[in-house]
């Protein structure tokens, strides 16, 4: 029998979510889904299907767009951030709602009605890198419309990602009418549509004599899982985790010493959870500036899970990406983003820490109790302290139990 055939095509992919969305379901849930049931609806929907675009799924707050136009996805992703500043404004800036948006034109791999591959993860990486209210684009993509929409562009760099093999080169689109037209800061050297079409003709016969492999799927691992066996130390018996340093994305060299500080932070807050192992943090500290594999690392420690993330800044305007990752399965379990004013950064510490701490219970310890009981305060000294009582009474209610026989009536195991 013949091997099924993979199937691809050229498409543009815009990729969107919501930000801060995780903050306002904490704040009001049923408010937070009903006003972006209505944005979908009333503004999203409407322009996408304006352009002949197919909406691929939705995921939360985040939703993946195809068009076959990259004129189209583009103008489309203009439409619907004019839109959102028209009708947020006046709402105060705490509750504003706003989109980060990501546009890239890549190859695709066709499964049903959904899509994967290298150019659906490009466009999620452009939206990251997005700030609230604002659209990135790929250079592949300001070549087909830098003449064919009216905005503008400024270039920010090559930007190195996650799980992204190169750096891409990436444009902010310049949403004020007086900006358009512009171009600004991009490179001297830009590569030429015949040098890009080589290029692409080289991946595509990669991809033949490598029997079309598909490396993104959904049910495989994202990455090499680590070995029990291959492991320096045994794998103790409770959750084990290493916060690794963050890396230091900006130019900025005061950010060094906030970067240090709130990985410190988050190891001393997570050392106190009653049941999770906590790698000490002068050990992680020697992956300091260095490319590390997940793989290595939790082999070289004996943990299972790793904690990472990055800090950028552009601006006054701060990013701080973070991430939990299970080195036995190759996966990630969760991740977040916080965009704060970068004179907000020691407060944030706080905040971060505290988000951390409590999704780790959510995965690792308590499960949605953890996240529950996490809206009674904002204070990270106040969390710390309940995690600690929290701590005291397990070990009051054992030593009851043993002492007597009985199971307290509120013995959170029963």
């Amino acid at each position: 029998m013949a091997e099924e055939r993979v199937q691809r095509r050229l498409t543009a992919i815009l990729a969107a979510d919501v930000v801060g969305y995780s903050r306002l379901m904490g704040e009001d849930e049923a408010g937070t889904l009903a006003r972006l049931k209505t944005h979908r609806e009333s503004l999203v929907e409407p322009e996408v299907a304006a352009r002949q675009g197919r909406i691929v799924k939705l995921m939360g707050d985040g939703i993946l767009i195809e068009f076959a136009s990259v004129v189209d996805a583009v103008a489309c992703a203009v439409a619907i951030q004019r839109g959102m500043t028209e009708r947020t404004e006046g709402e105060p800036e705490e509750q504003r709602f706003a989109f980060r948006i990501g546009v890239n034109l890549g190859d695709v791999i066709i499964d049903g009605e959904d899509i994967y591959g290298n150019g659906v993860n490009v466009a999620a990486r452009l939206e990251g890198l997005a700030e609230p209210g604002g659209i990135c684009i790929s250079d592949r993509v300001l070549e087909q419309v830098e003449k064919n929409v009216n905005v503008g562009f400024a270039y920010l760099g090559a930007q190195e990602v996650k799980n992204i093999e190169k750096p891409i080169n990436a444009y902010k689109v310049l949403l004020d009418p007086k900006d358009a037209g512009k171009i600004i800061g991009a490179p001297t050297t830009r590569i030429t549509s015949p040098q890009k079409k080589m290029v692409a003709a080289l991946l595509l016969s990669i991809f033949v004599v490598g029997g079309g492999a598909i490396w993104f799927q959904l049910s495989k691992p994202e990455f090499e899982p680590a070995l029990v066996e291959r492991m320096a130390y045994p794998l103790p018996d409770e959750p084990s985790i290493a916060i690794l340093p963050f890396d230091n994305y900006s130019d900025d060299p005061k950010l060094e010493f906030f970067v240090k500080g709130l990985t410190e932070d988050l190891t001393a807050a997570l050392s106190k959870t009653a049941g999770l192992f906590v790698i000490s943090r002068n050990s992680a500290a020697s992956y300091r500036g260095k490319s590390i594999k997940v793989k290595e690392v939790a082999e070289e420690l004996g943990v299972q899970y790793l904690l990472e993330g990055s800090v950028q800044k552009s601006g006054d305007q701060l990013r701080i990406t973070v991430q939990l990752i299970d080195a036995l399965t190759g996966n990630h379990l969760w991740a977040d983003r916080f965009d704060r004013q970068a004179s907000e950064v020691f407060a944030l510490q706080d905040e971060i820490a505290k988000r951390v701490f409590v999704e780790l219970q959510v995965k690792l310890t308590e499960g949605d109790h953890a996240r529950v009981a996490s809206q009674g305060t904002k204070s990270l000294k106040a969390w710390l302290l309940r995690i600690e009582a929290y701590d005291e009474l397990l070990k009051w209610t054992q030593r009851l139990r043993r002492c007597s026989g009985a199971i307290p009536m509120f013995d959170t195991k029963q």
